[in-house]
């Protein structure tokens, strides 16, 4: 039993530098998660994957791949539409059309984690809180119907997914990547509209995202969700979802301007996240690692078993095959260009989000 499989790390660039080398090899962590700022080309993408699964043998590769502006894969190929993009100019069709064209991309890079679809409610325009054109709907039946049709297409590929960002924070005036929201919905407008995409889709997710935000009439202890035991149980009581709980990242700024880094991860698995994404401080993987040894074998155990089921769906490895490749991005072009015009296509759209504190660009 290696409890160390609870956590997804990110890496600092390009190429895993020496350090980097040795310490996923000696603690073998659950997995990687990639940025931007590990894409480069093509041949450097396939190139630094098939390292890490020499490495970790069976990792989960993660990424948000989303669409839009927010689909790290656009650094090397093309952009795919948007879900503000998918759902006013497009239908179920398109929305399934382009999880088939990601899970394909995806399942050619040997990524085997997607972490999406957001399943937040649009709420007020999309406020500043990072969820800008990311969101499937107004309400939460066009939600339901849009990411289901979008995880039917991504999953014909074995790739996973995960629904984010539970408990929802649609509502949340300001962003987690740099501060903590406050939100005061009651717990029957939060289980009635923003968990019905949760509950009806359970069946569908490989995992869900726990967001970080405080919820005062959900948890009053004033622990942020992604730290809450309590919130944690929603999802697998109300919910009565069985999979894979993940974390979001904890070194955003939500987290790390509140909290001590291993009183963080300490609370994070102990709240019960089966895994927990930290992205952007490598530095600290180990004392990472170290609290995850030192949680209850009881605890451990029942998360390393959620999470081999969840590996056991894992496409095997493949040498990426670079003329498929084209042909996706193409047809991926081609979907986002029959929705918004062909010179709008073309362009990126503009980077606008804020980020975790931490990253390094």
């Amino acid at each position: 039993m290696n409890p160390h499989k609870r956590l997804i790390t990110g890496i600092s660039t390009t190429k895993l530098t020496n350090e980097e080398k040795t310490i996923l090899q000696d603690i073998q962590p659950g997995g990687v998660i990639l940025f931007g700022r590990n894409i480069e080309s093509q041949q450097q993408l396939a190139d630094l994957i098939a390292e890490i699964y020499d490495i970790l043998k069976t990792p989960l590769i993660a990424i948000d791949q989303e669409g839009g502006r927010v689909a790290r894969l656009r650094e090397i190929g093309v952009e795919p539409p948007s879900a503000l993009e998918l759902r006013t100019h497009g239908n179920t069709h398109h929305i399934t059309q382009h999880g088939k064209l990601t899970g394909q991309l995806l399942q050619q890079w040997n990524i085997n984690l997607d972490l999406c679809p957001v399943v937040d409610l649009s709420y007020q325009g999309d406020q500043h809180n990072s969820l800008k054109n990311r969101t499937w709907g107004e309400d939460f039946l066009t939600v339901i119907q849009n990411a289901q049709a979008f995880i039917t297409g991504l999953q014909q590929s074995n790739v996973l997914c995960c629904a984010k960002h539970f408990p929802s924070y649609s509502q949340a005036k300001i962003d987690p990547h740099h501060q903590l929201p406050t939100m005061h919905p009651t717990y029957e407008e939060m289980r009635n509209n923003h968990w019905q995409p949760y509950i009806q889709l359970k069946d569908h997710y490989d995992s869900i995202m726990v967001g970080h935000a405080f919820y005062p009439h959900l948890d009053n202890s004033g622990v942020p969700s992604s730290l809450s035991k309590k919130i944690n149980n929603y999802i697998r009581e109300d919910v009565g979802f069985e999979g894979v709980v993940v974390s979001d990242d904890l070194d955003m700024g939500a987290i790390i301007e509140n909290y001590d880094y291993k009183e963080a991860v300490d609370m994070a698995l102990k709240a019960g996240n089966d895994l927990l994404l930290l992205c952007h401080q490598f530095d600290k993987l180990e004392l990472a690692a170290n609290v995850a040894q030192q949680q209850s074998k009881e605890e451990n155990e029942a998360s390393l078993h959620r999470i081999d089921k969840l590996l056991s769906r894992v496409a095997p490895f493949t040498t990426t095959n670079f003329s498929i490749v084209e042909q996706i991005n193409q047809e991926t072009f081609e979907l986002r260009a029959s929705l918004i015009g062909a010179e709008k296509a073309k362009q990126h759209s503009p980077e606008d989000a804020n980020r975790s504190p931490v990253e390094d660009f």
